[in-house]
């Protein structure tokens, strides 16, 4: 089973938001964009955004894969994304620990 360019189009959406958030993140030191105004400040901002820029750009590029990997099969597209957002969820966990709130 493939995927329709409906579902083609909500991926590369999905790259597009990533990629904004890492463009945020490491260019423009935006922490705010990611966490918010009411948050209290991070212990690191210089790594905080460096780390969470990274992140996010690994996500962009997943997102990027699993649109491509769409027009093979959607059950890959599917089982690349829960994967990458499963190793997502525990590196920003650990770089938020690590660098995150004071």
């Amino acid at each position: 089973m493939k995927g329709s360019s409906m579902d083609v189009m909500v991926a590369l959406f999905g790259a597009a938001a990533f990629l904004y958030f890492a463009f945020q993140l490491l260019v423009n030191k935006n922490v705010e964009a990611v966490q918010g105004r009411k948050k209290k400040p991070v212990k690191n901002k210089e790594e905080y955004c460096r780390q969470g820029g990274r992140l996010a750009v690994f996500m962009g590029i997943a997102f990027l894969g699993m649109a491509a990997l769409m027009y093979v099969s959607l059950i890959a597209a599917v089982a690349e994304l829960l994967i990458t957002f499963l190793i997502f969820g525990i590196l920003w966990k650990q770089m938020n620990a690590k660098y995150g709130e004071i």
